[in-house]
């Protein structure tokens, strides 16, 4: 599950797992929720209990949106398991962790 509110920041919240089986249409609402970026991101992973590399792929499209619109992108709340993945697969080198 997916939920996005504009707040001080986009904050775009991920429950569950983030895999195959979701991805597209993972992507296709957060591709919603970047269509007029005006802030910062915040992706809240709180209470994703898991992501594999289609699922990085979502998180990758938030970073380009990001970064096309000049704004930051922020990782908050991820899980020892899911921050082990995103460190390897090298995502916490473009991530500000808040």
């Amino acid at each position: 599950m997916i939920d996005i509110v504009k707040e001080e920041k986009l904050r775009i919240a991920f429950a569950g797992r983030l895999d195959a089986t979701n991805a597209a249409e993972a992507m296709t609402r957060v591709g919603e929720g970047l269509e007029t970026l005006d802030r910062d991101v915040l992706l809240d992973l709180g209470a994703l209990e898991y992501i594999s590399s289609a699922g990085l792929q979502v998180l990758l499209k938030c970073a380009k949106a990001a970064q096309a619109a000049g704004r930051g992108l922020y990782l908050g709340g991820a899980n020892p398991n899911v921050r082990e993945i995103l460190k390897i697969s090298g995502f916490l080198t473009f991530m500000k962790e808040i």
